[in-house]
């Protein structure tokens, strides 16, 4: 199947997209340069025909700060696989996400008065 095919249907019937945004990966986003250049204009295209989706889904994995995004994630969420003390509880974060599972709260313990 021809590259660019696959990459557009492959964006297009997907329910989630997974951007992992290494330093190198949001550089190529920002030059559109290669695959990841074409990937991010199919993206963009996604992004401004449905603004609030929440289909694409930023993977920071970078060690300095402040982080390098493609300017189309600048402003959403997204989920640091980074390292450090909080990536056990992010990549939890995100397969709850995936598989849209919510947390849920803990009963009301008793009234103190």
């Amino acid at each position: 199947m021809d590259l660019t095919h696959f990459m557009e249907r492959s964006v297009r019937e997907s329910d989630r997209v997974l951007m992992v945004c290494t330093e190198t990966y949001a550089q190529k986003a920002r030059e559109r340069q290669g695959g990841v250049g074409y990937e991010q204009m199919l993206v963009t295209g996604q992004m401004m025909r449905a603004v609030g989706t929440a289909k694409f889904i930023p993977i920071i994995r970078q060690r300095a700060h402040p982080y390098d995004l493609p300017g189309d994630f600048a402003g959403r969420s997204y989920i640091d696989l980074s390292g450090g003390p909080y990536q056990q509880d992010n990549f939890q974060n995100l397969l709850r996400e995936l598989h849209d599972v919510g947390v849920s709260l803990p009963p009301l313990g008793p009234r103190p008065f």
